[in-house]
C-alpha cells in the first residue's frame, strides 16, 4: 500500500506501535512476553508520530488505520486531534457491542471472562494494576497480561466501536468495508447508520476480506487519494 501511495505523489509513515515495549522491532508480538500494554496507548502514540512529522516539516497529515488499528485511530482523532491532521481513512475498523467480549473470549477459549475481568477490576480498584495474571489474552494463548491492560482491552466501553467514536470528531473521515469480511461483523450496517456521504464516506470493496490483499489494495489506494484530494 506505501508503495502504491507512493506512485501516486503521497508519502507515508507507517509507526510501529510499542505495545508496551522498548525498541519493539517490527513484527508479530511474541505471545509469551508479558503484556502490559493497552488498546489506549496507540492514542498517544499517534499524537507523538504527529508530532514528529510536524517537526519534520509535514505541513499536512491524513491518520490511516486497520482493524483495531483503525478503532484506535479514530480514538486518537476524536480525542487527540491536531490541526494538522486533515482526516483519516479506516480501513475495516472494528466494530463492538455490549456483551461481546463475554461472548467472543468463549468461543476463542472455552473459558468465562467475567471472573477474570472482576479480578483485573479489583486488582486495579486496589491500586495494583501491574499484577499479572495467567490467562488467555487478546489472540495468545497462556500468556500473562497486566490487570490494566485486561481491564483497558476486555471492559465494556462503548468506545470499542468504531462508528460511534465518528460521532466525536469533526474531521472527514473515510471508512472502508471488504464485502466478504468475516472478522469485522456488521460494519457496513452500522456504517449505514452514521455515514452522511459529506463528514463521513463510507465505500466497500466488493469481494474483499478483512485483509484487502492484491487488487482488492488497489482499490483501496484509489479510493484513499480520491477521498484526500490533495494537490
Amino acid at each position: 500500500m506505501q508503495t502504491s501511495l507512493k506512485a501516486k505523489g503521497y508519502n507515508s509513515l507507517a509507526i510501529n506501535l510499542s505495545l508496551g515495549l522498548d525498541k519493539r522491532a517490527s513484527s508479530m508480538y511474541d505471545c509469551p512476553t508479558q503484556h502490559v500494554h493497552k488498546h489506549t496507548d496507540a492514542v498517544d502514540e499517534i499524537a507523538a508520530w504527529t508530532t514528529w512529522l510536524k517537526n519534520k516539516g509535514a505541513p499536512r497529515i491524513a491518520l490511516m488505520g486497520h482493524s483495531r488499528g483503525g478503532n484506535q485511530t479514530a480514538w486518537a482523532l476524536a480525542e487527540k486531534d491536531d490541526p494538522a491532521i486533515t482526516s483519516a481513512i479506516l480501513i475495516a475498523p472494528q466494530t463492538w457491542e455490549a456483551g461481546y467480549h463475554l461472548k467472543d473470549y468463549k468461543t476463542r477459549y472455552k473459558a468465562d471472562l467475567a471472573p477474570l475481568l472482576a479480578k483485573a477490576e479489583k486488582l486495579v480498584a486496589e491500586g495494583k494494576g501491574d499484577t499479572l495474571m495467567d490467562m488467555d489474552f487478546i489472540y495468545c494463548e497462556k500468556t500473562r497480561a497486566a490487570a490494566k491492560s485486561v481491564i483497558s482491552y476486555y471492559k465494556e466501553d462503548a468506545r470499542m466501536d468504531t462508528p460511534t467514536l465518528l460521532a466525536q470528531s469533526k474531521k472527514p473521515v473515510l471508512v472502508i468495508i471488504g464485502s466478504a469480511d468475516t472478522t469485522v461483523k456488521g460494519l457496513a450496517e452500522k456504517m449505514a447508520k452514521v455515514a452522511d456521504g459529506k463528514r463521513i464516506k463510507a465505500y466497500t470493496v466488493e469481494g474483499s476480506d478483512h485483509f484487502f490483499m492484491d487488487l482488492y489494495t488497489d482499490e483501496v489506494v484509489e479510493e484513499t487519494v480520491k477521498f484526500l484530494n490533495w494537490k
